[in-house]
């Protein structure tokens, strides 16, 4: 067949327009939003989920907290604002109170309060009771503040420049401080500090008590039991490792593909965390013995790096034993009771 030189010309031209109207729309394309589901639940149901719940990911500590029946985070419900201290009711997911909460760095909940590190400005720690009442806020002389823990009636913090300050945990007086060392934990017994790995030394005589050699970086800060310490390695990315609390040896290690902070209940004896691959995992804290709660459809999960995500949280209320999880990449978080 013979096509004529007007008709050609038409559909060349026709061709173009398609060609730059796909162009157009190839690069204009918006991403769908991710939204994952817990399928097969393995010691674990699901209670509630929310949608909508931005924190800004932290290599240092998580932006949420859970006790005595509240869950609460540093970050806000809409992307543009992601500067409140946010605290909803853990049983069905209704908000309690909320606070204007800037340049927040850390949040920790125990039984009574909520404790949350700022590094704007001169960096402070302020306590809230569970209800949102202002107890007392404490301003600490560097430029940022690295950890914050509660040990006891201790609130401990490490500031930059390597500071470690310990405030009473009632008032927020400085009880004692330790300059020039990245310390993660201090009492009468030890020092615990990162120097080519963790090192145990001895608060008095400053002797070291044990030596634990780890070539990963470690940048979360680790949980301190009775006889060991669980601590996840890496920045985005990382493996779980359990170390003797009497000698410093690794008593296990998972795999290489570990997301988001660590979470520990003392009822089963469990760490809680994430895999890369969309899992939720449970590990046996004398073991390692691991088993997966659920798997999260449409893994793997995004992380930081590849697009512009938030952080991967999880946190456990004791006294109620639920266990929730914050997906960074489609700002869903959820609730699950485990049984």
């Amino acid at each position: 067949m013979v096509i004529g030189t007007g008709k050609k010309h038409f559909l060349f031209l026709l061709m173009m327009i398609l060609s730059v109207a796909s162009c157009v729309s190839r690069n204009n394309l918006t991403v769908p939003k991710v939204s994952h589901f817990p399928n097969q639940l393995n010691g674990v149901n699901e209670i509630w989920s929310l949608d909508n719940i931005y924190t800004i990911q932290d290599s240092y500590n998580p932006m949420l907290a859970a006790a005595n029946g509240n869950l609460c985070f540093l970050g806000g419900t809409n992307k543009a604002e992601t500067n409140q201290l946010v605290c909803i009711n853990d049983q069905g997911g209704d908000l309690l109170w909320e606070t204007d909460s800037n340049s927040h760095t850390a949040i920790h909940a125990t039984p009574n309060d909520i404790l949350v590190a700022y590094s704007g400005g001169l960096p402070r720690v302020v306590k809230y009771s569970h209800s949102g009442d202002l107890m007392w806020s404490r301003e600490l002389s560097g430029s940022g503040i690295m950890y914050l823990s509660v040990v006891g009636d201790q609130v401990q913090v490490l500031v930059i420049p390597e500071r470690f300050i310990i405030l009473d945990l009632q008032s927020g007086e400085t009880v004692e401080e330790i300059v020039g060392s990245k310390v993660y934990f201090h009492s009468n017994l030890e020092t615990v500090v990162e120097q080519n790995g963790l090192q145990s030394v001895d608060p008095v005589s400053g002797n070291t008590k044990w030596a634990s050699t780890i070539n990963d970086e470690i940048l979360l800060a680790p949980i301190f039991l009775d006889d060991v310490i669980i601590l996840r390695t890496g920045r985005i990315i990382g493996k779980v490792i359990c170390i003797d609390r009497k000698t410093g040896r690794s008593l296990w290690i998972s795999r290489d593909n570990i997301i988001g902070n660590l979470s520990y209940s003392p009822a089963d004896e469990r760490v809680y965390t994430l895999s890369r691959d969309g899992e939720l995992l449970s590990f046996d804290k004398n073991n390692g013995n691991g088993k997966i709660l659920t798997q999260f459809t449409a893994g793997p999960f995004i992380l930081n790096g590849e697009q512009d995500v938030g952080g991967y949280e999880l946190a456990i209320d004791e006294s109620n034993n639920i266990l929730f999880i914050l997906l960074g990449d489609s700002r869903q978080l959820f609730a699950f009771k485990v049984e």
